[in-house]
């Protein structure tokens, strides 16, 4: 059996195609924009204020362009690319570190468009692909690894440690990146901590703004809600404030020494698991859903999936089961940012197929896509099917 191909298509909240038979298309987030590739090969941008496809520039400067991806960022309003040149004798790397060149280029320069195909950070010697942008600074590292703060115009405004290596970052509410989460590498290698069985890397957090440092951890979740919960060295979880401020005393800290994994705080509750089972806290660390769930993980508003077997069910922060555990679901899809319905699958004639239900399990779109991606923009999201 060959390598299955597949198309993507753009559809609305009642189920019609916008756009269809793309080679592949980035998510579209809260800005309303996406990179489509045709069935040609070419890119353009995807706007949903028009539903129409704009080409990408060619050429930036002079030099061929390959567009790789809209970031992560739900609010950002960037494309990233990077300026091509031909190979010359002798030469087999790139500056710039892309799986996708074109043969005989390499990668001499990387830049960020918004939505309007204005620069809005010239080219310059960094790989910004792979890392989020914010409104007005950017994360990027250079061929050695090392990691940079850049600015709209291509300066330089941070150089970070040679031995820091990139974790994770986060913004602040002008969409400027606010923390760097870090690894430290010593020699070859990061530092490390045993913790049972388990072998924990050792990471950090600054503080860009105020340039301050916290660690060490061994896991970071993300700010949410004002609390996020982190892992000590010694292995205890602890929930602290923006600052880093501990929440809880030391004796409520030890109640739960066996926590394996922590989620951001969402809608008052976090997820957590232990023995291999999920569960969710509230925001005083009191647990309002016993660990009893292969996973759990956060729909919109007081709802979250659960996992049992291979199927997925709807649950209610308070532990009443909106549905039985009867979806085909890919959870990290289903974050929708308030558009009310979320991705799901199910069995039609033998084979998995996808749609769209509301938070009661009903099905908004009738399963009939091969795959189906969340509604980060209130009207549109992308779909899959297999040619």
């Amino acid at each position: 059996m060959g390598l299955a191909i597949f198309k993507y298509s753009i559809i609305n909240r009642t189920g019609e195609r916008i756009l269809g038979d793309a080679t592949s298309i980035d998510s579209i987030g809260a800005a309303g924009i996406a990179k489509v590739v045709g069935a040609d090969h070419t890119c353009s941008l995807f706007r949903a204020e028009d539903k129409r496809l704009h080409p990408l520039p060619a050429t930036i400067e002079g030099k061929r362009t390959l567009y790789v991806a809209t970031p992560n960022c739900p609010a950002s309003h960037m494309i990233v690319g990077y300026c091509l040149e031909e190979k010359r004798d002798g030469q087999t790397e790139s500056l710039l570190d892309c799986s996708l060149l074109p043969e005989n280029t390499c990668a001499v320069s990387s830049f960020t468009l918004d939505a309007e195909m204005n620069l809005l950070s010239k080219p310059v010697p960094y790989d910004l692909d792979g890392f989020e942008h914010s409104g007005s600074t950017t994360l990027a590292r250079d061929v050695h690894e090392h990691l940079y703060l850049i600015g709209r115009k291509g300066d330089i405004l941070r150089q970070f440690p040679a031995e820091w290596q990139h974790e994770g970052h986060a913004y602040d509410d002008n969409l400027n990146v606010s923390e760097l989460i870090f690894s430290k590498i010593t020699g070859n290698s990061a530092e490390y901590v045993q913790e049972g069985t388990l072998r924990r890397k050792i990471i950090y957090r600054l503080d860009i703004e105020q340039d301050v440092v916290c660690g060490p951890y061994t896991e970071i979740a993300e700010l949410s809600e004002g609390i996020r919960y982190v892992r000590g060295v010694d292995g205890l979880i602890r929930c602290v404030d923006k600052d880093f401020n501990t929440l809880f005393p030391t004796s409520h800290q030890r109640k739960y020494p066996w926590f394996a994994t922590i989620s951001p705080c969402c809608h008052g509750h976090v997820a957590f698991t232990t023995g291999q089972k999920a569960g969710l806290l509230n925001k005083a660390g009191d647990i309002v859903v016993k660990p009893k769930f292969s996973h759990i993980s956060h729909i919109h508003g007081p709802y979250w999936w659960y996992q049992k077997g291979r199927k997925y069910g709807i649950l209610h922060e308070s532990g009443e089961l909106i549905t039985e555990a009867i979806y085909f679901a890919c959870p990290y899809f289903g974050h929708e940012f308030g558009s009310g319905i979320v991705p799901a699958g199910t069995t039609v004639k033998r084979k998995e197929k996808w749609g769209y239900i509301d938070l009661t399990g009903q099905w908004v779109i009738p399963p009939q896509f091969d795959l189906c991606y969340g509604f980060h923009h209130r009207d549109f999201a992308i779909v899959r099917d297999e040619i």
